[in-house]
């Protein structure tokens, strides 16, 4: 939501919340990547911020790569052509715009270099997010050099069965979580589950992910789930 919601002892629907303070970090794009302790909130909030439009051109002023450094800043499609001009760039003969080009491209790379290193660790710990991060950066970077290690993984995921497990598995179960949060299964359990065909669809679902994808961490979660719904 673009509106900023202050819940004063009051339940947040689709969140059990336990604990105060409580905070929730969310992203450029909405995403939830951080809930519980603001006292835990220094990493989470560094790497959100690293990863925000605008973070890789600000502090400084641009006299001969505003275009270039609008279209790094705003992050929203891909950078091949802004990276291609800032290379001719610095290779040029003006002081001015070489300096700046070579900043631009030093920024690029390190935020390539950042989230390389993120997505690997995701591969194993949060598949589902290593995925969604790795298709972004496809996007931005796919093309140009510093896009090769990311098409170079996309390939090698494709063939690692057991993360294409894991990405099914999470995919199954957080529309389970997008359903049971829908029918209030968490805030009011004892009206959801009167709800038999949301219900029914629920309890399928899950035992469905744990048969075909019993190895995943997906289907471990659905199962404490379940047990928690008591279903």
């Amino acid at each position: 939501s673009d509106q900023i919601t202050v819940i004063n002892q009051g339940n947040l629907p689709g969140a059990k919340v336990s604990g105060i303070p409580h905070c929730f970090l969310f992203d450029h794009e909405g995403k939830l990547v951080y809930e519980g302790s603001p006292f835990k909130l220094d990493a989470p909030l560094e790497s959100a911020i690293k990863n925000s439009p605008g973070f890789l051109v600000a502090g400084r002023t641009y006299q001969k790569t505003q275009k270039q450094a609008a279209a790094i800043g705003a992050l929203k499609s891909s950078l091949t052509s802004t990276l291609k001009s800032l290379r001719t760039l610095a290779k040029g003969d003006d002081a001015m715009a070489k300096e700046e080009a070579e900043y631009l491209l030093g920024k690029v790379s390190e935020f390539s270099e950042r989230n390389l290193s993120k997505i690997t660790t995701a591969r194993s710990e949060d598949p589902l997010a290593a995925g969604e991060s790795l298709a972004r950066m496809v996007q931005l970077l796919g093309g140009d050099e510093l896009g090769a290690p990311f098409d170079a993984l996309v390939k090698e995921l494709k063939s690692d069965k057991a993360f294409q497990a894991e990405i099914k598995a999470a995919g199954i179960l957080g529309d389970v979580r997008a359903q049971a949060t829908k029918i209030g299964l968490e805030t009011n359990p004892e009206d959801a589950k009167r709800n038999r065909q949301a219900m029914t669809q629920i309890v399928e679902s899950l035992k469905a992910l744990v048969k075909k994808f019993p190895d995943t961490k997906a289907a471990s979660q659905a199962t404490e789930l379940a047990k928690r719904w008591g279903i």
